[in-house]
C-alpha cells in the first residue's frame, strides 16, 4: 500500500476480498474514520483489533453484523456518539475493549445479553448515568473498567456477587 495517499480505505480495501476466510482482523494504517468500515463483508470473523489507529466518527450499528466475534478491541481512537445498542447482538463476545475514546451516552442495560462477556473495558470515555443492573447478569464477567467517565448512582449488588470479579471505578 501506498503510505503517500492518506485516502480512507474500507476495511475489505485494506485487507483484501481473500480476508472473508480470516478468523482474525488485525488492521493497520489506512483507515480514519469507522463509517469507512463495512463490517457487513466479514459475517465469519471472530476477533477484530482496531485499537490505536486514530480511528473518527462513530461506531457504525453494523458491527452487530459480526455475530462469531469472541474480541472487539476499539480502543485508543477517536470514536464519539453513542455505545451501539447493536453490540448486544455480538452474544458470543468475551473480550469488549472501547477504553479511551470520546464515547458519551449511558451503558446500554442490552450489554446484560453478552452472557460470555469476560471482560468490558469502557474507561477514560464520556459516559455517564448509572450502571446497568443487567450488568449482574454476566455470570463470567472478571473485569469491568469504567474509569475516568461521569457515572453516577451505586454499584448493582449483582455485580458486587459475581466469582472472580476485578471492578474499576474512580
Amino acid at each position: 500500500m501506498n503510505k503517500s495517499k492518506s485516502k480512507s480505505k474500507s476495511i475489505r480495501e485494506v485487507i483484501g476480498p481473500q480476508s472473508t476466510r480470516f478468523s482474525t482482523c488485525r488492521v493497520g494504517q489506512g483507515i480514519h474514520h469507522s463509517q469507512n468500515l463495512n463490517f457487513t463483508a466479514f459475517p465469519n470473523l471472530t476477533e477484530l483489533l482496531l485499537l490505536e489507529l486514530g480511528l473518527t466518527g462513530s461506531i457504525p450499528t453494523t458491527i452487530g453484523t459480526l455475530t462469531k466475534l469472541t474480541m472487539l478491541d476499539l480502543s485508543y481512537n477517536h470514536l464519539h456518539g453513542k455505545l451501539p445498542i447493536s453490540l448486544s447482538n455480538l452474544t458470543r463476545l468475551e473480550l469488549l475493549y472501547i477504553s479511551v475514546n470520546s464515547l458519551s451516552g449511558v451503558i446500554p442495560s442490552a450489554f446484560g445479553k453478552l452472557k460470555n462477556l469476560r471482560v468490558l473495558s469502557l474507561g477514560s470515555n464520556q459516559i455517564e448515568g448509572p450502571i446497568p443492573m443487567q450488568l449482574g447478569n454476566l455470570k463470567r464477567l472478571e473485569i469491568l473498567y469504567l474509569r475516568n467517565n461521569s457515572l453516577t448512582g451505586s454499584i448493582p449488588s449483582a455485580l458486587c456477587q459475581l466469582v472472580n470479579f476485578e471492578f474499576y471505578l474512580p
